[in-house]
């Protein structure tokens, strides 16, 4: 029922698989190679595309198997499409008109469909719009934005996924292009639309302020139950949009289920303080009806100097503090919020650790931290079973 294939896909040539229910492409250079690829997938409900950047490839794959002929795919039973590391440039020519149109039909599908789940995990979708290819492309270039045809063909959306592709300012000017995060930025913006999403995931400061700053959403996230959202300090500039923003996150987090903050942890000393009282504020609200509570920890090394043993130090002792901020917070609910340990939570901490360097300097700096680390998780748990 499940398979994953990768390249290059003419391996498989003469295999045929009308029961296989989930499809995973995965590229380790970028391509797709499908001349010979079986066609025969009626049965199929889950599509991923994963690491290509040949639009080309990935077009010849559309043109060969359309997903609205009968005798290949049967689109009205899929349920989930994802494109994770996939970047796909914009076109130079009128040759790919049809394919491309079937590319916009599988992310935008006409009723009725199943589609429930779209997740677009660091991947870009240029959009073509040379003047002398319009005729061509134009049309479905606007559906994109078109909130009716987006409305319609995603009114089935349960859940959904985006990860930001723009990790350097460099990237940043090909937003207005990116068919994936424009349509991204108006499904977030227009959740009202959307009266069956219960599952949202959004891993970028631009759309997570869609998110919350959008008129309409304040009643339609009443209706969410699962929300994962990534923080950094370029969200808090100054106290007054601090505040702002913590309200606002609380705001999203009331009615929901399962809660998770993944916090990308920066050098500056404190720098986890505000998102510590956030994550306590969050925790002691006596009108959540929160289940699970997340927190993911993310200690990047690569925008450091090499060498720098202190600063990743120094995000570490970061983490240290943010762990003991939460220790005193859980012994205060534990006395002035007796009604927390009446309410079952799964709390769930994950510090992430990602290094360049397979043999980083920091790896012989730090043994004091760790053993205090030991004896804060330690701690930890204890305050957290004794708190809820």
């Amino acid at each position: 029922e499940k398979i994953c294939f990768c390249d290059p896909l003419e391996t498989y040539s003469d295999l045929k698989f009308p029961k296989v229910r989930h499809l995973t492409l995965t590229s380790y250079d970028g391509h797709l190679s499908c001349d010979n690829f079986p066609c025969e997938w009626s049965a199929l409900e889950s599509l991923t595309v994963e690491g290509t950047n040949s639009f080309d490839d990935f077009l010849r794959f559309m043109d060969r198997w359309d997903p609205f002929d009968a005798h290949s795919w049967n689109c009205d039973k899929l349920q989930s499409i994802a494109f994770i590391n996939c970047w796909f440039d914009a076109l130079y020519d009128d040759d790919w008109k049809s394919s491309y149109q079937s590319m916009c039909k599988l992310i935008l599908p006409l009723q009725p469909n199943s589609l429930q789940v779209l997740k677009f995990g660091s991947s870009i979708f240029e959009r073509t719009e040379e003047d002398d290819l319009d005729e061509y492309y134009g049309e479905w270039n606007r559906k994109f934005a078109e909130l009716d045809r987006v409305k319609t063909s995603l009114a089935g959306l349960k859940g959904f996924v985006y990860c930001d592709a723009y990790r350097d300012r460099v990237h940043n000017g090909r937003r207005r292009t990116d068919q994936f995060y424009n349509l991204s930025k108006l499904i977030l913006s227009n959740l009202d639309s959307f009266a069956h999403m219960q599952s949202i995931h959004v891993h970028s400061p631009c759309l997570l302020q869609q998110l919350y700053t959008s008129n309409g959403n304040n009643f339609a996230l009443k209706q969410v139950r699962e929300i994962c959202v990534s923080l950094s300090a370029e969200l808090l500039p100054e106290p007054m949009a601090a505040s702002r923003f913590k309200q606002n996150i609380k705001t999203i987090c009331n009615a929901i289920n399962k809660c998770c903050l993944v916090i990308q942890v920066e050098s500056a000393k404190n720098s986890l303080s505000q998102f510590a009282t956030l994550c306590l504020e969050l925790l002691r609200n006596r009108r959540s009806s929160m289940k699970l509570f997340q927190i993911v920890l993310i200690i990047y090394d690569w925008e450091l100097p090499d060498g720098d043993a202190e600063g990743c130090t120094a995000k570490q002792k970061n983490v240290f503090d943010f762990g003991n901020r939460l220790i005193s917070g859980f012994k205060d609910a534990l006395v002035a919020y007796n009604e927390c340990a009446k309410r079952p939570l799964l709390f769930k901490l994950h510090i992430k650790m990602m290094h360049q360097a397979s043999n980083p300097d920091c790896r012989d700096s730090n043994w004091d931290l760790r053993s205090s680390f030991d004896q804060m998780l330690r701690d930890l748990m204890l305050s957290y079973l004794l708190a809820f």
